[in-house]
């Protein structure tokens, strides 16, 4: 399944889509970092990963799961904004 149709599977939030989307070049960059230590370990290149595999499905939703809830969108500010009491003396 290629990235961009793993990001969009149904269940996921739209601030989860939305974040992995833009996380396209680090997920790469983190595959080919990988590939690299497979070929220094001398892995044949009929073993390496494929990136399809390496999305393992866990994978991308265990990324955005490690997030803080402000960065994921998920903080509660949004829902019970800061009250502020207009008083005249």
């Amino acid at each position: 399944m290629p990235y961009f149709a793993s990001v969009q599977q149904p269940g996921r939030s739209p601030n989860e889509q939305r974040y992995l989307a833009g996380q396209f070049q680090n997920v790469l960059n983190e595959y080919l970092g990988a590939l690299g230590q497979q070929a220094q370990a001398g892995t044949p290149l009929s073993e390496f990963t494929s990136f399809q595999d390496y999305l393992a499905p866990n994978r991308l939703g265990a990324r955005f799961s490690a997030l803080s809830p402000l960065v994921a969108g998920r903080g509660t500010r949004r829902f019970a904004p800061p009250t502020r009491f207009l008083t005249s003396f």
